[in-house]
């Protein structure tokens, strides 16, 4: 028996006669990275690994779902800016598209626009490119202060103790 597994002895003489590749390891330099790979890999397997810090695990579950909804708005100033980013994100967007949905309208009928058809095609395809522009550059935003609270709370209560 292998760990908790019934062979037949072909199956186990295949597992033996397997070559080892430690050779191949050390010739690429990696010998290290896989024996500390080897020692994590074993502790998770005796259950004495360590999640990442900040993961989300079974003893901070309970602790997020008492916070609730302050958990992620912790006051109202940060729900008033969060929302209207969001806002904002959602009408630049909208904008955008429509900028492009009337100038390929148009563009099917580009004969019958004459001279006006550069000003409501190309540019309203131009103005579509900006308003994404903006509305991405406000997700950036957005996501970029999304744990900024989280991280300023965490300080203080560390300056505090």
């Amino acid at each position: 028996r292998v760990r908790g597994l019934s062979l037949e002895a072909s199956e186990l003489q295949r597992i033996k006669n397997l070559p080892s590749l430690m050779n191949k390891i050390d010739e690429m330099g990696l010998s290290e990275e896989y024996a500390a790979y080897r020692e994590r890999y074993l502790a998770w397997r005796t259950g004495a690994a360590e999640g990442a810090k900040s993961d989300l695990n079974a003893v901070d579950l309970p602790k997020i779902r008492q916070k609730g909804f302050g958990f992620w708005y912790p006051s109202m100033e940060v729900w008033q800016w969060r929302r209207t980013l969001s806002y904002w994100i959602a009408v630049t967007f909208f904008e955008g598209s429509l900028f492009f949905t009337i100038s390929s309208f148009f563009y099917c009928y580009a004969e019958e626009l004459g001279r006006l058809k550069a000003a409501l095609t190309t540019w309203g395809y131009v103005g579509g490119k900006i308003n994404f522009i903006i509305c991405t550059y406000l997700m950036c935003i957005e996501t970029i202060n999304l744990t900024a609270d989280h991280d300023n709370r965490k300080k203080a209560i560390k300056k505090r103790k």
